[in-house]
């Protein structure tokens, strides 16, 4: 077997340990049954109302995107980032490794015009601001007082501090990046050079490059001001489908600020290893937020199971019928992003080591 192989059968088999681990966990104690009677008394008002807010979420999306790359003059239209966005998250639900985010990068090279490496790097923008976002609605309900102390102690276990330290150290970087893209390309090509790859330093300094020119709106005060606002806008929306669905089970207690708690450890737990859809990270991220209020387990299941299966079936749904309005088929998600980076924009990087 090849080593690229054997790395993609272990990440595989992490993914699917991951998955069935955390869904037990999620699911112990609790009665099926009761699961089944507390969906058929919510009420589905509430859940329309979440779903119409979490489908606005995506037009903010699209309209942060533009603001990202605007700052090149390559911004597309809103219908091709709009479809872009939906196409990239249907992709997530059923590919393994966030694979959606490059077909998400395609999608607008291919019908937008924007640069594939331009499109990639504003995606790593956006993801700097997503968590920005998710952490500060994480940490809003404890800054506001709305936790009992006995919640606040259960959530200790996300140790929130440290989470801190490493979403500033990422920002640094991220603001370094955008700062000083040349003096990054050439450390990266140099450090290319030293561990004996010389024969693709050129290509991957042409990859870093056009991936940075992306955080092109980080280097503009102004727009990006207005990105962090739209980023805020998005997940303040998303809290808005939490909290909803909280309502329609009658779970008044964490309010619409524990609501933003519930869907910041939901984000956590999808980034952690697991099959595509992230079944099983998801269900076990809310149980352990929504344990802290007290709430039964079995409203809790209910609860998570809805929410999962509104976001999953509405954006696979949406996202596969506009790429098949768009002409796109199933191979179309394994774009070769590397072979669409064009490097003659940059000029090459001064000899000597910058400082």
């Amino acid at each position: 077997m090849s080593a690229p192989a054997s790395r993609r059968g272990f990440r595989t088999l992490l993914g699917i340990t991951f998955t069935v681990v955390l869904l037990a966990w999620a699911l112990r104690g609790v009665s099926p049954g009761a699961v089944w009677d507390a969906v058929r008394d919510a009420n589905w008002a509430w859940i329309g109302l979440g779903l119409v807010a979490f489908l606005a979420s995506f037009a903010v999306r699209a309209w942060r995107w533009g603001t990202l790359l605007s700052s090149h003059g390559t911004a597309s239209n809103f219908s091709i980032r709009h479809s872009a966005i939906y196409i990239g998250f249907a992709g997530n639900c059923v590919l393994p490794a966030h694979a959606g985010e490059i077909a998400r990068a395609g999608a607008i090279h291919r019908f937008g015009g924007v640069p594939f490496g331009t499109a990639v790097g504003s995606i790593f923008c956006e993801r700097l601001l997503d968590a920005l976002a998710v952490f500060t609605f994480l940490l809003l309900p404890v800054a506001a007082g709305a936790l009992q102390p006995e919640t606040r102690e259960r959530l200790e276990v996300l140790h929130l501090s440290w989470m801190g330290v490493a979403l500033a150290t990422v920002v640094l970087a991220f603001l370094a990046a955008a700062r000083w893209p040349q003096h990054i390309a050439y450390l990266v090509g140099r450090t290319v050079r030293l561990v004996g790859l010389r024969t693709i330093e050129k290509r991957v300094v042409a990859i870093v490059r056009s991936v940075l020119d992306g955080l092109e709106a980080l280097r503009q005060p102004a727009r990006g001001a207005v990105a962090v606002l739209q980023s805020f806008a998005i997940w303040g929306l998303t809290g808005l489908t939490y909290w909803a669905v909280l309502l329609a089970y009658g779970i008044t207690s964490p309010g619409f600020l524990g609501g933003l708690l519930v869907q910041s450890v939901a984000a956590l737990g999808i980034a952690l290893p697991s099959t595509p859809g992230y079944f099983g990270p998801y269900e076990a991220a809310i149980r352990l937020a929504l344990d802290a209020y007290r709430i039964p387990s079995d409203a809790i299941v209910a609860y998570a199971l809805t929410v999962h299966l509104l976001i999953y079936v509405s954006v696979t749904t949406i996202g596969f019928a506009l790429a098949a309005r768009l002409g796109l088929s199933w191979g179309d998600y394994r774009v070769r992003g590397a072979d669409q980076v064009t490097p003659e924009r940059h000029e090459p990087a001064p000899a000597e080591t910058p400082v």
